[in-house]
């Protein structure tokens, strides 16, 4: 009886030891696969799961956290340079990967001349239009000046160059511009005019609708007695195109009088050349 109770014993301790022994093995296992368990599920989720989809709030998991981090790195960047560069900068890989697709489409044999050319178009295309992103009435109030002589002065601002792309064909056309007014309370610098005139410029236009740009954002804010916008300018769309005229300019007017300046430019009107389009009332120039 005492030998079997001490063979027991004996058995006992040897189990307890063996599990005090294979304890912190087994844990260390564990550890080791719930680690790469979750390194792989973290590096799914950053991958293939779109940030704003996530909802749930997974305590175990850190890739939660991660990008909650993320979206206050965004919203951080708002407004700054850095998110703007990058902006941009994913916006010239997306154009550039269309205009790709294009020239494969297109059938247009590759060689290494073309290798970047969808990339030089993104850029090109980018400047082309940042007029979308260019505030108007920010740049003509900042150079704003009280008149300082009331007489009847006509200020004329000729030979602004254009360049532009047509919405038809998104093909350019160029030209020349001529801006003439007569101040009221107010003049602008004259650099300003070439200013304004290329923000409306670097955007996709019909040169109908950049004449009337041009002159209706000048009238609103420099509020003048009169005021007068001709583009004359050729169009690559007609030219190398359809009807193929070389030679074939387009001009076009937009004008506007004041109740004011009506009577002080009623003998200019009259003994102009151009024929001058109906003139808006004031209250529908400055609304």
């Amino acid at each position: 009886m005492d030998a079997y109770v001490e063979k027991k014993q004996v058995d006992e301790d040897y189990i307890l030891s063996m599990r005090k022994n294979e304890t912190p093995n087994i844990l260390e296992n564990l550890k080791t696969n719930q680690l790469n368990n979750f390194s792989n599920d973290t590096t799914q989720s950053i991958s293939v799961v779109n940030p704003k989809s996530i909802n749930n709030k997974n305590s175990d998991d850190e890739s939660g956290s991660i990008l909650k981090d993320e979206k206050k790195i965004d919203k951080d960047n708002k407004g700054d340079s850095n998110f703007i560069i990058n902006d941009i900068e994913k916006q010239t890989n997306q154009i550039s990967i269309n205009i790709l697709n294009i020239l494969k489409a297109s059938n247009i044999p590759n060689c290494d001349i073309l290798k970047r050319t969808n990339k030089r178009f993104a850029k090109a295309f980018l400047y082309l239009t940042e007029g979308y992103n260019m505030n108007v009435k920010n740049i003509i109030k900042k150079s704003i000046y009280k008149r300082k002589y009331k007489n009847n002065s006509l200020i004329k601002i000729k030979d602004i160059h254009v360049y532009s792309l047509c919405k038809h064909h998104l093909l350019p056309f160029e030209g020349l511009c001529d801006i003439e007014y007569n101040p009221d309370k107010y003049i602008m610098g004259l650099s300003k005019f070439s200013r304004v005139t290329d923000i409306f410029a670097r955007r996709l236009q019909l040169q109908e609708d950049l004449t009337n740009d041009i002159c209706n954002a000048l009238k609103k804010y420099l509020k003048p007695l009169y005021i007068k916008v001709t583009i004359k300018a050729k169009h690559l769309c007609i030219n190398m195109r359809g009807v193929k005229e070389h030679d074939a300019m387009t001009v076009t007017h937009a004008s506007y009088v004041s109740k004011r300046g009506t009577n002080c430019f009623k003998e200019h009107i009259n003994s102009s050349d151009n024929e001058i389009p109906k003139l808006d009332t004031p209250e529908q120039a400055l609304s």
